[in-house]
């Protein structure tokens, strides 16, 4: 329906009468949930957008954190880095937070070699209460050997 106003009451075009504050209100109803509705809609726009533009930024952050290790380890201290990652990853992102940390406050003097690694791992180990030394153990099985009780049946 079309409205126009008409002096200082809103009329409906198709019936040329005036509205009554009962359908003013229902209509001021209706426009309040149609721009609930909208804004709802606009709100799960912005939230999909910025998700994937979370997800982008993070990937960004990461891919430059992987460039800037790259740059400061040296051969060796890359491979044990990977190595730890396998086995124990929080410890792997703590220790290239600290690398991270160390050269963005210029305390890194050129690469970081194995020998430092082994420190920055030793640092980390103290920091998360892991100061006790991980060791493994091998129980091997022992074989009987049946050649020495064989002494008694050969004898006969």
């Amino acid at each position: 329906k079309r409205m126009r106003r008409m002096g200082d009451k809103i009329c409906c075009c198709a019936a040329g009468q005036p509205r009554t504050e009962q359908a003013m209100a229902d209509a001021d109803l209706d426009l309040a949930q149609l721009r609930e509705q909208r804004l709802a809609a606009m709100q799960a726009q912005g939230g999909g957008a910025s998700a994937a533009q979370a997800e982008e930024q993070k990937q960004r952050q990461e891919d430059a954190k992987n460039g800037m290790l790259g740059a400061l380890l040296e051969q060796g201290a890359r491979a044990r880095l990977e190595s730890i990652r396998i086995v124990k990853p929080q410890k792997a992102q703590m220790v290239e937070g600290i690398i991270v940390k160390m050269a963005r406050s210029g305390q890194l003097n050129g690469k970081v070699s194995d020998s430092m690694m082994l420190r920055l791992l030793e640092q980390v180990n103290t920091q998360t209460g892991g100061a006790k030394k991980s060791s493994i153990t091998f129980n091997r099985r022992t074989t009987v050997d049946s050649d020495d009780d064989d002494d008694d049946s050969d004898s006969d």
